[in-house]
């Protein structure tokens, strides 16, 4: 009786292979989209942050011009 020799499949390697990269991209595109958001996000409060001094300047910018009026007419 011949000796049953069962033929390896080679190809499964890649066939796992394609599953990792699919996970990798899949993470990656996952990490990526939870890093962008929390990126906008901190952008989005130094941008109140930023508008929020801006209107304190202009309400002591004008609070000097009314100060220098006051001077000019003395």
């Amino acid at each position: 009786m011949a000796k049953i020799v069962k033929k390896k499949n080679r190809y499964s390697i890649f066939k796992f292979f394609y599953m990792d990269v699919h996970d990798f991209c899949y993470t990656f595109t996952l990490a990526s989209s939870i890093f962008l958001r929390t990126y906008n996000n901190a952008l989005s409060a130094q941008t109140q942050q930023m508008e929020a001094d801006i209107v304190t300047l202009r309400t002591q910018n004008d609070a000097l011009k009314g100060r220098n009026l006051e001077l000019r007419i003395k």
